[in-house]
Formats: C-alpha cells, sequence, structure tokens
C-alpha cells in the first residue's frame, strides 16, 4: 500500500512543487512533504477464502521554510487540495489482488510543530480502506 499512495501523491498537482518523500522532510531550508506510515492493526475483517479488509492509515506532512502568513496558507492549502481530490473520488491504483475500497481523512489540516530555524510542518491524517482478494 505504501508504494501505490507514494507514487499516488508524488503525481499528486498539489504537491508538484514540493514533492514528497517517504518519512524524509527537507533540511535545507526548501519546502517539502512527506508520507508517514501511522502504526495500528490494518485487518478489519478476514473471510475464509483467505481474503480481508484492512486499513492503511497515514499522514502527509508539508513542510514550509517560510514563517509568513503566505508560506502558512500555502502549506495549508497543500493539504486541503488533496482533501478536496479525496473528497471528490480521487485515490491511488491499486496493486494486483487488491482493490481499494475508499480514501477518507480523519484529521483536518493543522500546523504540528515550529523548529528555531524557522521551520513550520502542517499535518493531515488519512486512511485509505483495502481489500485483498482471496
Amino acid at each position: 500500500m505504501i508504494s501505490a499512495v507514494l507514487a499516488w501523491l508524488k503525481d499528486h498537482a498539489a504537491l508538484a512543487a514540493t514533492g514528497c518523500e517517504l518519512e524524509r522532510l527537507p533540511t535545507d531550508g526548501t519546502d517539502g512533504a512527506m508520507l508517514q506510515s501511522l502504526p495500528g492493526d490494518p485487518v478489519i475483517t478476514r473471510y475464509r477464502s483467505g481474503g480481508y479488509v484492512a486499513q492503511y492509515p497515514f499522514v502527509v506532512v508539508v513542510r514550509t521554510g517560510g514563517s509568513d502568513t503566505a508560506s502558512r496558507l500555502d502549506a495549508m492549502e497543500v493539504l486541503g487540495a488533496l482533501w478536496a481530490d479525496i473528497e471528490s473520488g480521487s485515490k491511488p491504483e491499486a496493486p494486483d489482488g487488491f482493490d481499494f475500497v475508499g480514501l477518507g481523512i480523519r484529521t483536518t489540516p493543522a500546523r504540528v510543530a515550529v523548529d528555531d530555524t524557522g521551520y513550520e510542518d502542517y499535518q493531515a491524517t488519512f486512511a485509505l480502506t483495502y481489500r485483498k482478494r482471496g
């Protein structure tokens, strides 16, 4: 699931300017975004056929090097654009043997960290529900 979600984020228009990395944010003063997996038991339902329904919870963090209002709004708009696309039905492409049932937002975009060097991090959490065919 991680590869499918990361590929979807890397291709997303809202992240075209910053890119998106797996669990890595820039430290050189540039803006960036990352995908981070959240812990938890993913399986919701198991079937006798060997298939199951599960969730992949993840967070998207957007880092901005600016501490002005425009930079803050830009970071929030990136997460808002992801949210809007999800609400309109956009989701990653499922790998073979899987079907993506739904993708939803769990927490609204918010500032989560401010660094002494001027970085500000904003995040929103999401959950991808998928089914493995059995």
